[in-house]
């Protein structure tokens, strides 16, 4: 069974304790149960009613100090019984004749009557004002009539011809000997010389704008060699991902190799750098298709790779360049031992 939860306690404000636990207002509530029985005990009552009643009003009195019930004591029970019996318990409702209007409009306020002698007295002022409109009309009339008065004059341009001038004629000195006489020879049509007019042409030609890869002008590249142990430590699950390692002739492995992969019309789409075990690896997929990869190191060359990717996982590529790194000079006062 479950218990009640305790009703929260007083702890703000001090009580006076007499003896041990026990409050001045206790101390007062049980000396009043036996002031009580000792007044009852004085009066002339028949002793089976006086002993019973004298009882009563003694246990009573301690009850009510040191009896509480669910940590309330007698004197709250008490009240809220008689609040509860004289509270009233039924509600009526009753119908209102009017409903109230919550969303009604304000009511208009008439306005008062103005009298004529009030209009006339501020005659005056009306003219005033009148004679402000009328001065700014006339300044607002001269503005607009700065702005919309004049016209532009339209002037109609004739066409001038492109024919050139004609040339000069020089005149031929005549002979001072006479004239021989030429035999007649057939007459030959001269066309006069002039210029034909051609039609315009509207013909408009449009190229697009931007960047134009031709896939022809990518160098000739070699298969991509496929090796496991060029393999990073962790391999892609991915398909499409490009990985593999880069060497040098010599299978030494070449770290900081700069490589970019191209595609088919030779866009670059990826760039990478090997790390210090030579691996490399792309993070995003590359759609399928043809790519090539180019990779670029100092005193060392290599030869692009083809590589067709379709929609599966790529085996790790081995990249070799054509020769081997320059060995590193050592140190000065260490000996540097070499196979024979």
């Amino acid at each position: 069974m479950f218990e009640q939860h305790p009703v929260p306690q007083q702890i703000s404000s001090y009580q006076f304790r007499l003896v041990g636990d026990m409050t001045l207002k206790q101390f007062f509530q049980l000396a009043a149960g036996a002031v009580v029985g000792l007044i009852i005990y004085s009066l002339p009552l028949p002793g089976f009613f006086k002993w019973p009643l004298i009882a009563v009003v003694v246990i009573g009195g301690a009850a009510f100090a040191f009896l509480p019930i669910q940590d309330r004591p007698l004197e709250q029970w008490l009240v809220a019984f008689f609040r509860s019996i004289y509270a009233p318990t039924i509600f009526v409702w009753k119908k209102a004749d009017k409903p109230e209007e919550y969303f009604a409009l304000e009511a208009t306020v008439p306005q008062p009557a103005i009298a004529e002698d009030a209009l006339t007295d501020t005659q005056p002022h009306d003219v005033a004002t009148q004679t402000m409109e009328q001065n700014e009309q006339n300044f607002l009339s001269r503005v607009s009539s700065m702005f919309g008065g004049k016209q532009l004059q339209t002037m109609n341009v004739q066409p001038q011809s492109t024919m050139p001038a004609p040339e000069p004629v020089t005149p031929v000195p005549q002979a001072s000997k006479p004239l021989q006489t030429v035999p007649a020879q057939a007459q030959v049509e001269v066309k006069p010389r002039g210029f034909v007019a051609t039609a315009p042409s509207t013909q408009v030609t449009s190229s697009p704008i931007g960047q134009v890869f031709s896939s022809s002008g990518m160098a000739p590249a070699n298969a991509a060699q496929f090796s496991p142990e060029a393999a990073p430590p962790t391999p892609p699950t991915s398909p499409n991902i490009i990985v593999g390692q880069v060497m040098d002739a010599n299978g030494k492995i070449v770290e900081g190799a700069i490589l970019e992969i191209t595609d088919s019309e030779g866009r670059p789409v990826r760039a990478l750098k090997t790390n210090r075990a030579g691996h490399f690896m792309i993070v995003t997929q590359l759609t399928s298709g043809e790519y090539s990869l180019t990779t670029e190191k100092e005193e060392l060359s290599f030869k692009p790779v083809k590589l067709t990717l379709t929609g599966a996982i790529v085996d790790p590529i081995a990249i070799k360049s054509e020769d081997a790194m320059a060995a590193s000079p050592a140190p000065e006062g260490r000996a540097v031992w070499a196979p024979q």
